[in-house]
């Protein structure tokens, strides 16, 4: 059925929408966009393959449909979980940059109060 072709379609399609949305606005990282858009276009390129052979799945129950909401929901909640480890990915390497400045601050007002005091640091 050339049905479920084009919903696996609109689903690649969808997919990759959501995939550029997410990293426009810096909620993936650079290869976890690029794994959601190749599964993406891999969606697309099997519903078109199916559609241009003549390869079509045969639906003819209600279990397929069911089946197939429950894969959408998979791949949804794949997806959000995904997009929480990538936020979480940025953080924290935003966080390991500020320490890491902090540090270099820290260890520069160490050399100017020791110069000033003339002390060491381990007699401070």
């Amino acid at each position: 059925m050339i049905l479920w072709n084009v919903i696996m379609i609109l689903t690649g399609s969808l997919l990759l929408l959501a995939d550029f949305y997410a990293f426009v606005y810096k909620k993936f990282t650079e290869m976890m966009g690029l794994g959601w858009a190749a599964f993406s276009l891999f969606l697309i390129i099997v519903g078109v393959v199916q559609t241009l052979s003549g390869w079509t799945i045969l639906i003819r129950n209600k279990e397929y449909l069911i089946l197939y909401l429950i894969f959408l929901v998979m791949i949804l909640g794949a997806f959000l979980v995904c997009m929480i480890v990538s936020q979480l990915a940025m953080k924290n390497q935003e966080l390991a940059m500020q320490v890491s400045l902090l540090n270099q601050e820290n260890e520069r007002i160490l050399k100017e109060l020791e110069r000033i005091t003339g002390k060491t640091k381990t007699t401070l």
